[in-house]
């Protein structure tokens, strides 16, 4: 990782408050509390002259008053007063000073997750980052400079392995940083950086971020009536999947190959309300996020979804799978990315779970039905017409 103390900038003492920042109510001293001295402090009065000393004193604070004017930490941040100044607490607890009106936002952690929230809040026009070279906007993830067109040509804040540029970071000096990793967090602090965490781990949770990005946003409303909309859909979506009996519902793998990996709780979650029968189900609640491909034998999924063709490809090469039901009958399902990848772990999971019952059971749910209800999502939550055409082509897994 690059060290952002080599950067040519001095750095902030992260436990020291920034300049204009006002102190929280629990860290304030109380009224009139003297100073307390220090242990083993002489008390006795100064003797002799102390002119001398002044005026060194005084050419000192001269001198650390045209360093501060000349070399700021933050050259591109404007001055930071009280009155610009709002304390939010994040989902770690933390308190943080924002500005009062956010104007430029980096996402750092899985940045289309973190894009597509701020997006649904109709503030993608803020985020000032790409996401990083493995998140290409010109290939899988290109829905985001349709979203946010400003990020074709907005500076890399990660590189290939993940690790900040704290050099971008610092030329970018954003109003507010958002992530949902441990190890940013830290650096961002260290930096003197306005950061607030958040977090994806359970649906719950991911519309607990929502809500917490309308109030940093002042876009509440906007906030609500989206926790609103995932809920309705969620809700429709598991009463179409009530009529569908035990017997008939198609058995699912949700495969992450090279390991096969176990989906999350957001994504088994979503699969059940889809009317599917997943088959790695519970499994990481049992702390187990890993299967091999006897698993893969022993279940023999109906349907297996990818989310990119090569994983496709990589199942249907590997000889000792060719028994499977879903190989045989090519019976692979391509999940879409579109703000992100269509799994449970995406704020278009309402969509998702409608797409997916329509993919399992077309007869429930119509093609013209989801294709209406994906534009109307996107024009109202993302602030983008979709085109019909380029509906159905999501539909099939085209993207």
């Amino acid at each position: 990782m690059t060290d952002p103390g080599r950067q040519g900038r001095p750095l902030a003492d992260p436990k020291s408050p920034r300049p204009g920042v006002p102190a929280r109510p629990d860290a304030q001293a109380k009224p009139g509390a003297p100073a307390k001295p220090k242990p083993g402090t002489p008390t006795r009065p100064v003797s002799g002259p102390i002119w001398p000393a002044l005026v060194s004193v005084a050419v000192i604070l001269a001198l650390a008053g045209l360093c501060l004017r000349f070399r700021p930490l933050w050259p591109n941040r404007p001055p930071i007063t009280s009155a610009s100044l709002v304390w939010v607490t994040d989902l770690a607890g933390r308190q943080v000073a924002l500005p009062a009106d956010v104007k430029t936002v980096a996402t750092l952690g899985s940045t289309p997750i973190l894009n597509s929230a701020v997006e649904i809040l109709g503030q993608g026009h803020k985020i000032a980052n790409q996401p990083t070279l493995v998140h290409d906007i010109d290939g899988r993830w290109r829905m985001h400079k349709s979203f946010a067109p400003q990020l074709a040509s907005a500076p890399f804040l990660r590189d290939r392995n993940h690790e900040l540029i704290f050099e971008n970071i610092i030329d970018l000096a954003p109003d507010l940083s958002i992530t949902m990793t441990p190890g940013y967090l830290a650096s961002l602090e260290k930096l003197d950086l306005p950061v607030v965490w958040v977090d994806w781990a359970t649906s719950d949770l991911m519309l607990e971020t929502v809500a917490f990005l309308g109030q940093v946003f002042n876009q509440t409303a906007r906030a609500e009536a989206f926790a609103a909309y995932y809920r309705d859909r969620l809700r429709l979506a598991s009463e179409i999947a009530a009529n569908i009996p035990e017997a008939d519902k198609k058995t699912v793998v949700f495969a992450f190959p090279q390991p096969y990996s176990v989906p999350e709780e957001p994504t088994e979650t979503l699969l059940a309300k889809a009317g599917a029968k997943s088959l790695t189900a519970g499994l990481s609640k049992k702390g187990r996020w890993y299967y091999g491909p006897e698993d893969l034998l022993g279940w023999d999924p109906e349907y297996i979804l990818v989310t990119d063709d090569s994983h496709s490809a990589a199942l249907k090469a590997d000889p000792r799978l060719g028994a499977l039901r879903a190989v045989k009958a090519n019976s692979f399902i391509k999940v879409p990315t579109v703000g992100h990848m269509w799994s449970g772990h995406t704020v278009e999971a309402p969509i998702v779970a409608l797409w997916t019952i329509h993919r399992l059971y077309p007869n429930l749910y119509g093609r013209r039905e989801l294709i209406d209800e994906m534009t109307a999502f996107y024009q109202t939550f993302f602030d983008y017409r979709m085109s019909p055409a380029l509906a159905e082509e999501i539909v099939d897994g085209g993207w």
